[in-house]
């Protein structure tokens, strides 16, 4: 069976600062998955649907009580960028120290406003080499009041990738859209 066509970006016109193709297919088919609803729900998502982004995407819980997000899943390109699958593993256990207290920031934002988060990083591996990435958030809601699950998405780049412009200066900005 062939994979339902992914909605065009089209109007979400907000969201036309998002620079990767797989992050705006992604939040074009979260918006064409919501309806008329605030936030859609984990059943919404068909990953038949979406072959084309399962690399490039993660599932992470919502903490209820312990204060700890837990990733539920991660595509390949996902658990290639970290060295070892992070299914299972908890966000305190994989992102280094000095940006654990900004990620676990901007998880709770997409939980408890609820919003979309967007950003861009930039990672400098050497002094000659500069990594950027792009990053998505997505909430979705079970219950349809209360988010449980982040949909993510991430894309990392060189400065040679043709996703990027690389006479942009590199630097950090993260978008925030309350729903």
């Amino acid at each position: 069976m062939p994979a339902a066509r992914l909605p065009d970006l089209g109007n979400l016109k907000p969201f036309g600062h998002i620079g990767n193709r797989t992050l705006r297919q992604l939040i074009a088919y979260w918006f064409d998955k919501r309806g008329a609803r605030t936030l859609p729900a984990l059943g919404d998502i068909d990953p038949t649907e979406i072959p084309l982004l399962l690399g490039q995407i993660w599932l992470c819980e919502c903490p209820a009580d312990s204060g700890r997000f837990r990733y539920r899943l991660a595509g390949e390109k996902i658990n290639a960028f970290w060295g070892y699958s992070i299914a299972g593993k908890h966000l305190d256990e994989i992102v280094p120290p000095d940006r654990l207290a900004s990620a676990t920031e901007k998880f709770r934002m997409a939980c408890e406003l609820p919003a979309i988060l967007h950003d861009r990083v930039c990672l400098s591996l050497t002094e000659e080499i500069t990594q950027t990435g792009e990053h998505l958030i997505l909430p979705l809601s079970d219950d349809g009041v209360r988010v449980n699950l982040l949909l993510g998405a991430a894309h990392r780049a060189w400065f040679h990738d043709l996703e990027f412009d690389p006479y942009v200066t590199c630097s950090e900005a993260t978008t925030v859209t309350a729903l």
